[in-house]
């Protein structure tokens, strides 16, 4: 049986930092190392998959309501 990962949830701080990095034609695997170093101590936790998650939902899906819907600041910052 394969064991379900857990999930880490996004915050306004992280998407932003994803959106800047973005929009500045930063390459995802720039955006996935920064945002992992910044955001979790190193640790492999977000991966081109999920950044693109993150472009997607931004601009071609509920944009700044979903970003406005998750935690403000990264508690480890």
């Amino acid at each position: 049986m394969e064991v379900a990962k857990n999930r880490v949830p996004y915050w306004q701080e992280e998407v932003e930092a994803i959106d800047s990095m973005y929009d500045d034609q930063t390459p995802v695997s720039v955006i996935v190392e920064e945002v992992n170093k910044t955001f979790h101590k190193g640790n492999p936790v977000r991966n081109k998959n999920s950044v693109h998650y993150v472009i997607r939902k931004l601009y071609h899906g509920d944009g700044s309501d979903w970003k406005e819907s998750l935690s403000m600041k990264w508690p480890g910052n």
